[in-house]
């Protein structure tokens, strides 16, 4: 006998479980994760069981990752489900019907296929199909007929349901009546077995036994025709009454073997083993009596079995259905092509039973035209015992079209399976929008645009001059992404000069990178001065008049003088690149105000800046030459100062620190103003002179622009009323000692009285040299300090002695020519020209009338007050080149003193020499000379 229950059994029963776990698990809020990235299910319709006329809803849950909106569409074998009175439709995937009613096209009970498809914007994705089964319970088919039993004593009674078996959704539970009583007796082998064993037959069993089947979720059961049961005396016969040997089952369920051996002596030991590997499965065996069950079944479990008493065997043959496996996937779950290029996808797939494996493209079949169309090709191939098979998918040349979801889908009677993949088709990125040259004006605004095409969409930066630009309180980088598309704006609120330059837009994605050609954004800048600045400039020296201004384009630059003269660049200006006025050697009449003009044309628009600024210029003073006079009587020093602005103040300095005040004992300080010539000039006024009156002295300009260098001069005591009386001094000489030499002298002689008057002049002389290098020292150091190239100091005694010290420049470090001593003669002086390489050269200027040239120009008005000029004052002085010839006068006593500097010992030589002429008539014809030469180093 066999069991009419089997395989449909086993499957009923691993479906009811599933759907158990799958329930239990959405009510726990645990979902299951697809291995795909992006799009997803993350809960799926597992197959179910409804009853008509009750409510019913089923749930579609997608993800991806909350980039876009996920809508989610329902099919029902194949038609998509729209809103109605019937079902409803909610945004979160769910499906309700208030009273679900099977379709005229359903199975059996009831049975429909349903599908969801998820779509957002990059594409879509279907689940899996689901099998949605109507519970019903049949009636027990007519055609059944129980079939009388007979077992010997002490045999094993083993009954089966009558067949045809009643249909069932879910599968019915099995019990047995006897008698119209339920019957508990026998071996428990499961609720939904259809079988029934009884170890031991006796008498009592005899009866009519039927099969009861319920159907717990209908509250539904019929019972089976009646089977009849004899028991009869033993017989010593050994049989083995099941027929079910081939047995069939799902991974994961339960199997029954069922080895019943009718004897009246049944063996007590009844032993099971498994060909092949010979071994039973470890710890999922139960033995029920003489039968064995297997539990929780795997896919090694499958093969041939054996049940072995008293020498005698009953085999069984497994098999073990499984749902199929994806063994190999490739590329993975994300794939990125670029546009125009291949793609292929693999799916290779085991199972037993032999799986049916197809591919789908956004959740539409790819064999349908509409997929076919898009240059999607499949090919299958299988294994030999079609249990292992591969399917391709190829795209030659992929267009954007084929981005999207592709599935591959496998299944057989146990169940399906897919997995997913995402083709991203990259498309390089295009320009489609450019920046255009511009030109504008400062102040206003502009905007360049950019636009760039691909996908992903590009990204976009704009760079000046190769540097990135970013948002700033000025300008403003606006970038919009599209899906294919990228629009980039700049606006450049209130433009600066600072904008101009060459702009380029660049954008690029994950396939390749692009730039626009650069060009050039021009912000024109009206002429503009930012800072101009008074200057102050020295007599005969070059100044400049600096002005800082802005233009694009460069503006021009005109300078004009007091606002009516315009100035060209020439022998007095120069207009530098700068725009800055250079006067090369400044005059007093360049001083005054000046005015520059900065213009440029913009747009057609002439645009002008002007500003004044003036010139001016130090003071320059000037003091007359070394003066001579005698105790007693009163004399007037002139310092003359050229200023503009006009000088404030003439200070006086005596021995180069003293001040000279107004005011004092003999002393009065009057000034003078010309205002045409800009000449200041102060007059020191010296009365009744006395010892301590002779010396330097100095005089110092003081206006608004600064502080003139000091002019120098220096008054001498007239000597040539010196009487003939010999003052006691260092050597010991004394006037007694001269008295006695006088009358000496007259006794021995006019000749010898004579001679002895003439040394005791000549030693006078020397001592007032002497005196004289003292006060030429004092005037050296003030040299020192000054700002002059030369100076000149002269003294004379009348028309007798003459002195004169020549001092030389000592910003050089008082190199001077290292010649032999030279006498110089009153008319003349050297000077050092410096900045010449080797040896300075040395240049002699006449003096006559005016001042030596490193004291400036000398005025007019310079003049002692109480001497004419030099000329007037000895007609018959003749001034000779510097020759060694010495001087050349009528005077009885010439007296010529001479300095030198030593370049290497840093010391000056004082050379004295004087000569004796006969004293009397100018015209003698052959006057005594007598010379002597007196030299000194300091």
């Amino acid at each position: 006998m066999s069991s009419p229950c089997g395989l449909n059994c086993q499957r009923r029963q691993v479906s009811k479980q599933q759907l158990l776990a799958l329930v239990c698990l959405l009510a726990l809020g645990l979902v299951r994760e697809s291995e795909a990235s992006g799009l997803r299910f993350i809960a799926e319709l597992p197959d179910s069981v409804v009853v008509q006329h009750r409510p019913a809803s089923f749930h579609c849950l997608a993800y991806n990752d909350g980039r876009s909106q996920i809508v989610v569409r329902w099919f029902i074998d194949s038609v998509e489900v729209r809103n109605s009175s019937e079902h409803f439709l909610f945004d979160n995937g769910t499906l309700s019907f208030p009273s679900i009613v099977a379709s005229g096209s359903s199975v059996g009970g009831g049975r429909s296929m349903y599908r969801c498809r998820a779509s957002d914007e990059s594409g879509s994705i279907v689940s899996r199909e689901a099998k949605v089964e109507f519970a019903y319970l049949t009636e027990y088919p007519t055609d059944a007929r129980g079939q009388a039993q007979v077992f010997a004593t002490n045999n094993t009674v083993y009954l089966e349901c009558p067949t045809p078996l009643p249909s069932s959704v879910p599968d019915a539970e099995v019990s047995w009546r006897k008698d119209g009583v339920e019957f508990t007796e026998g071996l428990d082998l499961g609720s939904y077995v259809t079988s029934l064993q009884i170890p031991t037959a006796t008498a009592r069993l005899d009866g009519s036994y039927n099969c009861l089947f319920h159907n717990n979720l209908l509250g539904k059961s019929v019972t089976s025709p009646a089977v009849p049961l004899t028991i009869k005396p033993s017989r010593k016969i050994l049989n083995f009454v099941t027929d079910n040997t081939e047995m069939e089952v799902t991974v994961g369920g339960a199997v029954l073997f069922q080895c019943v051996v009718s004897s009246p002596n049944p063996p007590s030991v009844v032993t099971w083993r498994k060909f092949e590997k010979g071994q039973l499965p470890s710890g999922r065996v139960q033995y029920i009596g003489s039968n064995l069950k297997i539990v929780d079944v795997q896919s090694e479990d499958a093969g041939e079995y054996e049940c072995g008493a008293a020498g005698s065997a009953q085999y069984f043959k497994l098999a073990v259905d499984e749902i199929p496996i994806i063994q190999q996937f490739s590329p993975s779950s994300a794939h990125t092509v670029i546009i125009h290029h291949s793609f292929e996808a693999r799916c290779t797939v085991y199972s037993n039973p032999a799986p049916s494996v197809y591919w789908t493209f956004n959740g539409v079949n790819v064999n349908q035209s509409e997929v076919t169309s898009l240059g999607v090709t499949t090919s299958t191939n299988a294994s030999s015992d079609q249990k292992t098979v591969t399917a391709r998918l190829k795209i030659v040349d992929v267009l954007k079209t084929n981005e999207g979801y592709y599935q591959c889908f496998t299944s057989n009677f146990v169940g399906d399976v897919y997995k997913n993949l995402y083709l991203t088709v990259v498309v390089p990125p295009v320009l489609l929008v450019v920046p255009q040259p511009l030109e504008t004006l400062q102040g206003k605004d502009f905007t360049l645009h950019c636009t760039i095409t691909g996908s992903p969409a590009p990204s976009l930066t704009w760079r000046l001059n190769d540097d990135d630009i970013t948002s700033d309180s000025r300008r403003k980088v606006v970038i919009t992404q599209l899906k294919d598309r990228t629009v980039g704006l700049l606006r450049v609120a209130k433009s600066s000069h600072q904008d101009t330059g060459l702009y380029v837009c660049h954008g690029g994605n994950t396939a390749a990178s692009v730039s626009s050609s650069a060009v050039r954004v021009s912000v024109y800048v009206g002429a503009k001065i930012i800072t101009t600045e008074d200057t102050s400039g020295k007599l005969h020296r070059p100044a400049t008049l600096s002005v800082e201004y802005v233009g694009l384009p460069l503006p021009t630059v005109q300078w004009y003088f007091e606002q009516s003269t315009a100035i060209t660049s020439g022998q007095k200006y120069n207009i530098l690149d700068n725009g800055a006025l250079k006067i090369l050697d400044v005059e007093f009449s360049d001083v005054g105000r000046y005015e520059v003009e900065v213009s440029n044309t913009v747009a057609g628009e002439r645009h002008l800046d002007r500003r004044q600024l003036s010139l001016r210029v130090l003071p320059i003073v000037s003091i007359q030459d070394p003066t001579v006079s005698k105790l007693g009587s009163s004399i007037i020093l002139n310092c003359s100062v050229q200023a503009n602005p006009p000088a404030s103040v003439i200070n006086w300095y005596k021995e180069s620190s003293t001040v000279v005040a107004s005011g004092n004992e003999g002393i009065s300080i009057s000034t003078t103003r010309d205002t045409e010539s800009y000449m200041l000039t102060s007059h020191l006024l010296l009365s009744e002179l006395r010892e301590e009156d002779f010396g330097n002295y100095s005089c110092v300009a003081v206006s608004d622009v600064g502080e003139s260098t000091p002019a120098l001069t220096a008054l001498q005591q007239d000597l040539s009323d010196v009487k003939a009386v010999v003052k006691h001094d260092d050597d010991g000489v004394s006037t007694v000692a001269i008295a006695v030499i006088v009358v000496v002298v007259l006794l021995v002689g006019v000749t010898a009285g004579v001679s002895v008057a003439v040394w005791l002049w000549r030693r006078r002389q020397q001592r007032e040299l002497e005196k004289s290098m003292t006060s030429q020292a004092q005037l050296e150091r003030v040299m020192r300090h000054s700002d002059q190239a030369n100076t000149s100091f002269y003294a004379s005694s009348g028309p007798h002695p003459t002195l004169e010290l020549d001092l030389e420049d000592n910003r050089a470090n008082d190199s001077v020519n290292s010649d032999a001593d030279k006498d110089v003669s009153f008319s003349s002086f050297r000077r050092r020209q410096a900045g010449q390489n080797g040896p300075s050269s040395e240049r002699r200027e006449r003096v006559q009338g005016r001042r030596p040239a490193g004291f400036g120009r000398r005025s007019e008005g310079c003049e002692s007050a109480d001497l004419p000029p030099y000329s007037e004052r000895d007609p018959l002085r003749s001034p000779t080149s510097l020759g060694g010839q010495g001087i050349q006068r009528r005077d009885p006593t010439t007296t010529a003193i001479s300095t030198d500097v030593d370049a290497f010992s840093d010391q000056k030589r004082f050379s004295y020499r004087s000569t004796s002429n006969s004293v009397g008539n100018p015209n003698a014809e052959a006057p005594n000379q007598d010379t002597t030469d007196i030299s000194t180093v300091v």
